[in-house]
């Protein structure tokens, strides 16, 4: 798991997004050589998920409309929508998928506020 941040520079954190930007060529990486033998390398980086480290923002009412309000589809995540997706690619169906992250971010990579706040 690794957030969003090894696409969504993060200006005041930058020793946070190199370490994740260093999780995801991992991935890349470690995904070359087992790949003939059907070993997969997949990662699921998840954006807004409520979990203790957000609960300060998340405690609040316009801390959850702001947090939301930054994400496309209005709403922030919880474990199941990660659980889901890890159960998806920890099965057989995405046989064909390798090395590429399964963002479970609700369309934040693609908005322009988050990028800006990330």
């Amino acid at each position: 798991m690794s957030p969003v941040h090894p696409v969504v520079p993060r200006a005041r954190r930058v020793d946070d997004a190199v370490s994740k930007a260093g999780i995801a060529m991992l991935l890349r990486s470690t995904a070359q050589a087992p790949a003939a033998r059907k070993v997969r390398s997949k990662a699921v980086p998840p954006g807004a998920i409520r979990t203790a480290i957000d609960c300060g923002v998340l405690s609040h009412p316009a801390g959850r409309a702001a947090l939301a309000a930054l994400i496309p589809c209005r709403r922030i995540g919880g474990a199941a929508d990660v659980a889901e997706a890890v159960l998806w690619l920890a099965s057989d169906h995405p046989d064909g998928i390798d090395d590429t992250p399964r963002f479970v971010d609700g369309g934040m990579l693609s908005c322009p506020a988050f990028v800006g706040n990330g």
